[in-house]
């Protein structure tokens, strides 16, 4: 074989490199399935072909000799295997991403996941009980039960909010209410504790409370400087801390009449999540500046009194929850570790050492166990009884394709809520 066949080979190899990236990258791209590895590899390769390719052409050896027919051929059939394998990939993927957007598409239409039978009392670890996902790009970004367990609510990036019921029997869900009053990605949801109302920030760099049956008009708090990152509802009910990208946590009435109580200061960087203590005195706010800050919540005209600051983390701190006795915090890193410590001290306690950055954790009611979302698409569940097979995850739950961004525990510990960038919901057995 000449120099020249062996190119012309070669040149066969490289425009089939380049047809099966190209391709299963844009198919990647329209489903938004975020399958992050093989794309990246995907692109790679059409990349190198491309080069090998560029080089080939400017830089030839010699004359090109006349081309056999059988020569032509396999060029022609390489081309046509490469081009039917990425088709095949890219209608998999959309057939994958669009199966569970056939579920409960309009208000009013009950969701039944055909894989949990509801008249069972206790189901094993990761049951899936429910799955809803919007056409996408559609991420979620929030997800949170209601205080009696019986609705859910989800934050989208495409600015809406949806609010599912639960029927009585636990059997289906019920698309309800559609709240659409953000002008930008809908970044955090939190329940009133009488889980009437909902109180949702944004892009828009507003916080929004409204009646969670859609009723009435909602209240617009006024504009932060830049993005809210997070909100959360004290346990008393009188109060709604926001978490804004210009490293300041404010603290609302949450009345509805935009009276601001106060803002802290004590970041340096964007703050990215907050919790309440169970007693409504303190909060917790996890910030990229690489701290947890515990501080007490002044009355209005007060400054916030920081309590301490968690310097366990080495990376931004993208998620914070409180137990429920009040006793622990948690804190999800883009260091690839969830750290439990001590409430009132700071005192760490244990080091979970994931695969990748977490982005969301959540304690179960009992605190014995606690679930994150992670950047390696999976939620795990967690023992926090700190022995040594604690550090290693108890379950991991595989079914997103992309980032979860947000994990919410139902009130009566039997079931675990996860949102994704792959645009759906699950809702899934906790094990009890």
């Amino acid at each position: 074989m000449n120099k020249w066949t062996s190119r012309w080979n070669l040149l066969a190899l490289v425009c089939s490199i380049i047809i099966f990236g190209v391709i299963i990258s844009i198919a990647s791209f329209l489903t938004d399935t975020m399958s992050i590895t093989p794309t990246i590899f995907a692109m790679l390769l059409a990349a190198i072909g491309i080069l090998i390719s560029l080089g080939q052409w400017l830089f030839p050896q010699q004359s090109a000799p006349k081309i056999s027919p059988r020569e032509r051929r396999g060029f022609i059939v390489s081309l046509v295997i490469a081009l039917v394998t990425a088709v095949g990939y890219s209608l998999y993927s959309r057939k994958k991403a669009t199966t569970s957007a056939r579920w409960g598409a309009k208000p009013g239409t009950p969701v039944v996941s055909p894989t949990a039978t509801p008249t069972a009392t206790v189901f094993p670890i990761g049951t899936l009980f429910f799955q809803h996902r919007n056409p996408p790009p559609d991420a979620i970004h929030s997800v949170a039960w209601s205080p009696n367990g019986k609705r859910i609510a989800i934050a989208y990036e495409r600015h809406t909010v949806q609010v599912w019921t639960v029927d009585s029997r636990m059997q289906s869900y019920i698309l309800t209410y559609t709240y659409t009053g953000h002008t930008g990605n809908v970044n955090s949801v939190t329940w009133s504790p009488d889980g009437t109302r909902i109180a949702s920030g944004s892009w828009d760099k507003t916080v929004q409370v409204w009646n969670a049956d859609g009723s009435g008009q909602p209240a617009i708090y006024p504009t932060h400087p830049n993005v809210v990152n997070a909100v959360a509802w004290s346990p008393d009910g009188i109060h709604i801390a926001s978490a804004c990208a210009d490293s300041t946590v404010r603290v609302w009435n949450a009345d509805g009449s935009g009276q601001l109580i106060t803002t802290y200061q004590g970041h340096s960087a964007m703050v990215n999540s907050v919790a309440w203590s169970p007693e409504s005195t303190c909060i917790a706010s996890g910030s990229n500046d690489k701290t947890v800050q515990v501080w007490t919540v002044g009355s209005r005209g007060q400054s916030s009194t920081p309590i301490y600051i968690h310097h366990g983390h080495s990376d931004f701190v993208l998620a914070v929850a409180w137990s429920a006795d009040g006793t622990r915090i948690a804190s999800g890193s883009w260091d690839k570790t969830l750290q439990i410590w001590n409430a009132h001290d700071g005192r760490p306690s244990v080091t979970y050492r994931g695969d990748n950055q977490f982005q969301s954790v959540v304690w179960s009611p009992e605190g014995k166990r606690i679930a994150s979302g992670s950047f390696d698409f999976r939620v795990q569940v967690w023992s926090t009884d700190g022995s040594e097979q604690s550090l290693t995850p108890m379950y991991i739950y595989p079914g997103h394709e992309s980032v979860v961004n947000a994990v919410a525990w139902s009130p009566n510990g039997k079931r675990i809520a996860s949102g994704s960038r792959d645009s759906s919901v699950q809702v899934w057995s906790a094990g009890y």
